[in-house]
């Protein structure tokens, strides 16, 4: 897990669930739900289009045409 670019946890994957996922990223518990109210997410940061990746087998892709947008402010995992 990376939070800030800095490795935060390692865990066996039987112990990860999205709960441990969102708790380790922003570095306390957090509610799964909607941002705060009034809270605004800043200009976009990252923006991934026509990404492709091919499977592990190489024989079709694993990712075919992602499209991703990132504002500041924005919790993603993938």
């Amino acid at each position: 897990m990376l939070r800030d670019g800095t490795v935060t946890a390692y865990a066996p994957r039987a112990e990860i669930d999205l709960e441990w996922i969102v708790r380790k990223m922003v570095g306390k518990d957090f509610d799964l739900g909607s941002p705060p109210e009034g809270y605004a997410f800043g200009g976009p940061t990252l923006s991934i289009k026509g990404l492709a990746v091919p499977s592990h087998s190489g024989a079709s892709l694993a990712v075919d045409h992602m499209e991703l947008e990132v504002k500041a402010g924005e919790i993603v995992c993938i």
